[in-house]
C-alpha cells in the first residue's frame, strides 16, 4: 500500500471514528478547514519565483471550480510565463 493510500485511509478512519465517538468535528467542518488551507497554499504559491510552480498553481485553481479562486486566475492571466497565462485562460 502506497504512502498516499495509507494517509487517506488514516484520515478517513479519523473522521469516521472521531465523529462516531464525538472526538472530532463534523466531516464538513474538517473538509472546510482543509479547503481553507489549500486555498492559502495556492495563494502563496502564485507568487513563487519558479514559473512551473505558478503554472501548477493556476492550473489547480482552474480545475478546482472554486469561485473563490477566480482572483488567482486573473493574476495568472497576467503572468510573464506563457504557460501560466494559458492555464489561466483554459480554466473552467
Amino acid at each position: 500500500m502506497g504512502v498516499l493510500k495509507k494517509v487517506m485511509v488514516a484520515f478517513l478512519l479519523f473522521v469516521v471514528m472521531g465523529t462516531a465517538f464525538g472526538f472530532a468535528e463534523e466531516p464538513t467542518a474538517i473538509i472546510n478547514k482543509i479547503r481553507e488551507q489549500c486555498v492559502t497554499l495556492l495563494r502563496q504559491s502564485l507568487s513563487h519565483e519558479n514559473s512551473f510552480v505558478r503554472s501548477a498553481t493556476v492550473r489547480s485553481a482552474g480545475e478546482s471550480g472554486e469561485l473563490m479562486l477566480v482572483e488567482l486566475l486573473r493574476k495568472g492571466a497576467g503572468d510573464v510565463n506563457p504557460a501560466t497565462r494559458l492555464f489561466a485562460l483554459q480554466a473552467r
